[in-house]
């Protein structure tokens, strides 16, 4: 769990989101270059703190599962 200590910092929120949705995780680069992420519910609750090397590979593994759920989509949809 993160400390207080980075409330002071500038999270970021997913341009996705909007000002309509409470409902998303926040970020921020931390002083060391981690990632920071927390709920945008909770935010005092505190979150989770990443090596940036970690929060790479988790963002590459998700675009690429992306990648492959629409291409299984298109697959599908081309047989019907």
């Amino acid at each position: 769990m993160l400390h207080n200590r980075l409330s002071a910092h500038r999270w970021r929120k997913s341009s996705y989101s909007g000002d309509q949705n409470p409902s998303c995780l926040e970020w921020q680069h931390t002083p060391d270059g981690s990632i920071a992420i927390r709920d945008s519910k909770t935010p005092s609750r505190g979150g989770f703190l990443f090596r940036r090397e970690a929060w790479s590979a988790f963002v590459i593994a998700l675009q690429s599962e992306s990648a492959e759920a629409s291409k299984l989509r298109s697959e599908q949809e081309a047989r019907r």
